[in-house]
């Protein structure tokens, strides 16, 4: 089932080089994940990163009392990559219909982001949810007058944001 997996379809393997696709086929397993269950925790960094195949995953922030849907996940959605690149787990998903995920192992993810520009530029100019409710948590914890709620402040970091990277001995291109 793997083989009939078109990696390069998605936009952060298109122009990854052959050796790679060939790396990511040896190694990615297909996971199944009933309506539910648990996916990813915030407790800990997976081995693992996923990205949906099928079906829909919730996204939850976890209160002092019980844990919250936040926003729902859908195909091609990347679960665990948030949590890998910035070495903090920050990630707490469940499956809200069943699943299935694409599993590649996090030594593989790692490894293709060091050697794969196209694939490491894609992953720095992504915004994920955890992130961006993260930015939010801040800004609301911050703001003496609270005119949104929190989720909405999420939609527009999500919606109105664009991540650039900036390497060293770079200028910053306002146009850009």
């Amino acid at each position: 089932m793997i083989n009939s997996i078109n990696f390069r379809s998605l936009d952060c393997f298109k122009n990854i080089q052959e050796s790679s696709i060939i790396l990511l086929k040896e190694n990615a397993e297909l996971l199944k994940y009933s309506i539910g269950r648990p996916i990813t925790t915030n407790q800990y960094i997976p081995q693992k990163v996923l990205i949906l195949i099928s079906g829909q995953a919730r996204f939850s922030l976890n209160t002092d009392l019980k844990s919250l849907s936040f926003r729902k996940l859908y195909k091609d959605s990347f679960i665990g990559l948030a949590s890998l690149l910035r070495v903090k787990s920050c990630e707490l998903i469940s499956a809200s219909s069943e699943v299935i995920a694409l599993a590649i192992p996090d030594k593989i993810i790692i490894k293709i982001y060091s050697e794969e520009i196209s694939f490491k530029t894609w992953c720095d100019s992504q915004i994920e949810i955890s992130e961006a409710y993260e930015i939010a948590q801040t800004i609301f914890q911050n703001c003496p007058k609270k005119k949104l709620e929190i989720n909405e402040i999420v939609n527009i970091i999500l919606d109105k944001s664009k991540l650039k990277t900036i390497e060293n001995n770079s200028f910053y291109n306002k146009k850009d």
